[in-house]
């Protein structure tokens, strides 16, 4: 967790009480990213329910990969959890 710098997700989910909660509990940067900036990212889990719903076939790998810059691979792809989906990029 220490070396976690960002936050990054879709500006609909960037707002919300809980995202800002856990960004300022570890003192990280949010990352508010539009669904068009995300969609350009080659995934190695994309989802046609999240392009559906959001418009972007990833939002977790996604939005970790355009936070991290431009030559970031994943570390730790998509994973999900009761109520929430991580993905980890440097």
């Amino acid at each position: 967790m220490g070396d976690v710098r960002a936050l990054a997700t879709i500006d609909r989910r960037a707002a919300e009480d809980g995202v800002r909660a856990l960004a300022t509990a570890y003192g990280w940067e949010v990352v508010s990213l539009a669904a068009a900036e995300l969609v350009g990212y080659d995934v190695p889990t994309p989802s046609e329910t999240v392009a559906d719903a959001v418009g972007t076939p990833s939002v977790a790998e996604a939005a970790a990969l355009a936070a991290a810059g431009g030559r970031a691979v994943l570390i730790l792809p998509k994973t999900t959890f009761p109520g929430i989906t991580v993905a980890v990029a440097g």
